[in-house]
């Protein structure tokens, strides 16, 4: 039963994320409409660049702290305990036969 929950849960987050960001690119969408009305082509095209390679500064930053973060999170790498050769088995003495 508790799996069953986990899974609808987990399927209203994925369909909630997805409406994120379709809302999102509608927003986007507007603005960018606007700001086209309003600036005029040129000026458009110059602050259109300048947003693109903020975004993608932006995703860079965001990229190295999740790194750097994940790095953090995960303890050091224990180091593997030296390999000692296994003793042989010891030898069973014959079982004497019963009187």
């Amino acid at each position: 039963m508790a799996k069953s929950q986990d899974r609808e849960t987990q399927e209203k987050e994925k369909d909630r994320k997805r409406k994120d960001r379709k809302a999102l690119v509608g927003r986007v969408k507007k603005v960018v409409k606007k700001s086209r009305r309003k600036l005029g082509e040129e000026k458009f095209e110059k602050e259109l660049q300048r947003t693109i390679a903020f975004l993608e500064q932006m995703r860079m930053a965001l990229a190295n702290s999740h790194d750097e973060n994940s790095a953090a999170a995960k303890p050091p790498a224990k180091p593997k305990p030296a390999v000692t050769p296994a003793k042989p088995a010891a030898k069973k003495a014959a079982a004497r036969p019963r009187k």
